[in-house]
């Protein structure tokens, strides 16, 4: 059984690369105790958002998890900052391959998100299912 005490960590991912995934998760897991499919996907899907509309130089990912429930935020500086609204979050993109992340992820968590000075701020809120 894993403890339930609140447990926090960063994560900073230099180079940005999607190969760096695999680490991450990793992470994850050894932050959370446990292997959760959906906790995994979440912080893979933030990230890979972060490196598809960054501007390549780095990735801060914060992680806390306490009483089943993982919090985390990933902030990465971008070349123009994107219009985001929550009709963007819950429409898919037009493009037949690629635009459905955002979906995914309001399917297993609460999210957020801020952009200033360069930079945009996602929150996720995801319950962990013992």
């Amino acid at each position: 059984m894993r403890s339930r005490a609140r447990r926090s960590a960063v994560l900073l991912v230099e180079p940005i690369s999607n190969t760096k995934l695999s680490d991450a998760r990793r992470w994850l897991r050894q932050l959370i105790g446990q292997e959760d499919f959906a906790c995994e996907l979440v912080l893979t899907e933030l990230i890979t958002n972060a490196v598809a509309h960054g501007d390549g130089s780095h990735i801060r990912v914060h992680a806390t998890f306490a009483l089943d429930v993982l919090d985390v935020e990933v902030v990465n500086s971008v070349r123009e900052l994107p219009e985001l609204s929550s009709s963007r979050i819950v429409a898919p993109s037009p493009d037949p391959y690629r635009g459905r992340g955002l979906q995914l992820i309001r399917r297993l968590a609460e999210i957020d998100w801020e952009s200033a000075n360069g930079r945009i701020s996602v929150r996720a809120h995801v319950p962990i299912v013992a």
